[in-house]
């Protein structure tokens, strides 16, 4: 039920026209496309004790010139086939102009430890920069016979088992962004266009999920459902313990809404924030967790159904963490940061949505003083606005301070109320917020307990002191 409830919500974004996709139809006369570059590769891999000793075919270059990005952990990198090397520069990581349309080159991946029961290579092929394979061939053969399976996340064509050597050869539209080597031998259980299921056999699990897969015109992916205890995803392949089998219909969820979307893999972030505001419920991480809460809470109700409507409604641009960020800030009508500082790393507190309005305070700009619009309310930091106004704002672990010569504020963090001019005043809730390690006072409280006067046009917030203070009452916000 699970499954196909996920299904049913992706059909409906496709139906509607969601799906991204990027191409470009400037293909020239001269048979490619200066934009779209693509090319063939066949990628023979052989087992040593110390490596993985790779010679990869490049086949069906254009006569432009392309970039190589050699794999991180790529060794005695050489042309050994000079006929098909012409155009490789080796130190500059290039494949110059030409006309040959194949070249062939080779390097030594470092073997990890034969006795690990599951390895793992990240990015361990070279690439060509900003260039599509539209077909991988990928040959591995296994002199010692240790045994084991190997997943790529491309379709297994066949395997054969010799006296002197175990082989396996695998094909399909892409790159290899990943190996994984384990030792245990799961049976296959389906195998389909766009995936490959090895663990227990279930056929109508395997059958909706290649559906989904085939919704999205997905490139071919793998999910071994093992005995062991790895959890392990890549952008082409799961491997999940098989008691774990419920989690993939989420993950193949995120991983098709990320391709819906065009959101870049690396940002994976968005991918699952995204898949929880149209599912309205949490899905991935815990740090996903945390953002959809944030998202949910901080937003009016009006406000989160006009963005998942726009989100559902889908776009011909990329989905990143910036154009997420923007299209929160044009629902709120604020500036948003949240996902480009979480995937730079810097993951904030909570989700804060900033007004791009010049304060002014006592006739001067104060360009530090940044306010927050929250469930509709709008917050003023306290420390940057009051300087401005002459106060000192402190702390400690009871209370809030703002003094200045002719004034002083204490607010309470133990019961809420505060004490001016040696009287002390009590609130229904405290006028302030801490977030993202400051304290924002509400606008409509800060009016009336520090008596300010509050103007707003197009561009400013002109903030005032009345210069005769009412006398003060009881005071209930």
């Amino acid at each position: 039920m699970k499954v196909m409830s996920r299904i049913f919500l992706l059909l409906l974004l496709i139906n509607g026209g969601l799906l991204y996709v990027h191409y470009s139809s400037s293909t020239t006369a001269e048979g490619y496309d200066p934009e779209a570059l693509t090319y063939e590769q066949e990628i023979e891999v052989e087992e040593t004790n110390d490596a993985l000793t790779v010679r990869h075919h490049f086949t069906g270059l254009a006569p432009v010139a392309y970039e190589i990005v050699w794999p991180e952990q790529g060794k005695e990198i050489a042309c050994l086939e000079e006929e098909f090397c012409d155009r490789v520069d080796v130190k500059a990581g290039t494949i110059k102009e030409g006309t040959n349309d194949r070249q062939t080159v080779t390097y030594r991946l470092p073997k990890k430890a034969n006795d690990e029961p599951v390895v793992r290579y990240d990015h361990p092929f070279a690439q060509l920069k900003e260039a599509d394979p539209t077909m991988t061939v990928l040959h591995i053969v296994d002199p010692m016979k240790r045994g084991g399976m190997w997943v790529t996340g491309l379709e297994p064509i066949g395997a054969t088992s010799l006296d002197t050597l175990d082989y396996e050869l695998f094909a399909g539209v892409g790159h290899v962004p990943e190996l994984l080597w384990q030792k245990e031998e799961t049976p296959l259980a389906y195998d389909g266009l766009r995936h490959t299921l090895y663990g227990e056999r279930d056929e109508p699990f395997a059958q909706h999920i290649e559906q989904l897969l085939e919704q999205f015109r997905s490139n071919h992916l793998t999910v071994v459902l093992h005995e062991g205890t790895h959890n392990i995803e890549s952008e082409r392949f799961i491997a999940l313990p098989e008691d774990k089998k419920e989690d993939v219909t989420d993950l193949l969820f995120v991983k098709s809404v990320q391709t819906a979307y065009g959101i870049p893999f690396e940002e994976r972030f968005v991918a699952e924030v995204v898949s929880a505001l149209l599912l309205d419920e949490p899905i991935g991480s815990e740090r996903s967790h945390r953002a959809y809460t944030n998202i949910r809470e901080t937003l009016t109700e009006e406000q989160y159904d006009t963005l998942t409507e726009r989100l559902k409604a889908g776009s011909d641009e990329q989905l990143s963490a910036a154009r997420f960020d923007a299209l929160v800030g044009e629902v709120t009508n604020a500036s948003v940061d949240y996902a480009s500082q979480t995937i730079a790393g810097n993951e904030p507190e909570e989700l804060l949505f900033k007004e791009e309005k010049v304060v002014v305070a006592n006739g001067e700009e104060v360009p530090a003083v940044q306010p927050l619009t929250i469930q509709g309310k709008r917050y003023y930091p306290a420390r940057m606005l009051f300087n401005a106004f002459g106060y000192e704002v402190s702390s400690n672990e009871q209370s809030l301070y703002l003094n200045r010569s002719d004034q002083d504020y204490r607010f309470s963090f133990i019961d809420p109320f505060y004490v001016h001019g040696g009287h002390r005043y009590d609130l229904a809730k405290e006028p302030y917020i801490y977030t993202n390690g400051h304290y924002y006072f509400e606008e409509s409280a800060m009016r009336r307990i520090f008596k300010l006067t509050i103007e707003e046009t197009e561009d400013q917030l002109r903030i005032d002191e009345l210069n005769v203070l009412s006398s003060e009452g009881e005071e209930t916000l």
